[in-house]
């Protein structure tokens, strides 16, 4: 079943809180990943794991880098997950 991309970006919102120990409500789509949220190495590969686990896609695809701000994920992830129903 698609997935609106309200959905998508309410369940990346979710991962990215559980990641970094907060509420979803507490995310922004302009927070940069590194520079707001802490991220590291670490955490960043944690979210791509998370990712294209809940949602079946493969974000280490070349279109996938570079990716800093929390709304450019759930963008990702967006675009992807409705290129994979489609195609």
């Amino acid at each position: 079943m698609l997935k609106t991309a309200e959905e998508i970006h309410r369940t990346v919102y979710k991962i990215i809180a559980n990641i970094f120990d907060t509420s979803p409500e507490h995310l922004r789509s302009d927070q940069d990943l590194y520079d707001d949220l802490g991220a590291d190495s670490l955490s960043e590969l944690e979210i791509l794991i998370e990712c294209e686990e809940a949602f079946d896609i493969d974000l280490r695809a070349p279109q996938a880098a570079p990716i800093r701000a929390l709304g450019d994920v759930a963008e990702l992830v967006a675009r992807l997950t409705r290129s994979r129903m489609v195609g």
